[in-house]
């Protein structure tokens, strides 16, 4: 086990997990056949390529685990595999990744459900921990954990890039972010917020599920 990405922690992962989440709930009213790329549920965000790659990253309190699962590694799929990418985390970490994350990664194999993960990383306020190198996680993940790697203003870039966003919209997807993490519980949009995306958007269906599963409402 080594110490990871020395230049993340743990509020600023969780931040720009949520500013990728409300860019994400904007611009499914544009790309609503993207709408399962992103998810919250609860305090864990779900993250996927929609070509073989998915990831958790399960927050909580005190510290986060991400696992990522690369269906192109299924074949060495190794029961023991899960606790060799943990080995060394602290038991408050196996718990979080067990009762949480790993259940975002459950597969049928030879009929039996189990978790199957390709990488695992994981850290409290400030360090981050993994039994596999920066380089192999990056690559494993297929580049799909780097918006979050990232520091804020190049990650604002990559997701204006990524869905062709106009300056307004990644204005709006910031400010709606930085609500978000100051707001505690229930959120609500401003009316000329919704307005906006009725003015952009035919539909803004997938905009309200998508927002509602970051307890942010529009009523």
């Amino acid at each position: 086990m080594s110490i990871v990405f020395d230049f993340l922690n743990y509020a600023s992962l969780y931040e720009k997990c949520v500013l990728a989440s409300v860019v994400h709930a904007i611009m499914v009213g544009e790309y609503d056949l993207l709408s399962a790329e992103q998810s919250w549920d609860g305090l864990n965000y779900n993250f996927q390529n929609m070509e073989g790659i998915r990831g958790t990253i399960s927050f909580a309190e005190d510290r986060y685990i991400c696992v990522i699962q690369n269906d192109a590694m299924y074949e060495n799929y190794a029961e023991h595999h899960v606790s060799e990418l943990l080995q060394g985390a602290e038991a408050k970490t196996i718990d979080l990744a067990q009762n949480e994350a790993l259940q975002y990664m459950l597969i049928d194999h030879k009929g039996k459900t189990v978790a199957f993960i390709s990488a695992a990383f994981w850290g409290d306020k400030e360090i981050n921990h993994s039994n596999l190198s920066e380089e192999q996680i990056i690559k494993i993940s297929e580049n799909t954990i780097m918006p979050f790697l990232y520091n804020e203003n190049d990650a604002k870039i990559y997701w204006k890039d990524y869905y062709e966003m106009t300056n307004e919209q990644i204005e709006l997807a910031e400010d709606i972010c930085k609500r978000r993490i100051l707001t505690k519980g229930k959120m609500k949009l401003a009316r000329n917020e919704i307005d906006k995306l009725k003015e952009w958007f035919d539909d803004i269906d997938e905009c309200i599920e998508s927002f509602r599963e970051l307890d942010i409402y529009m009523d």
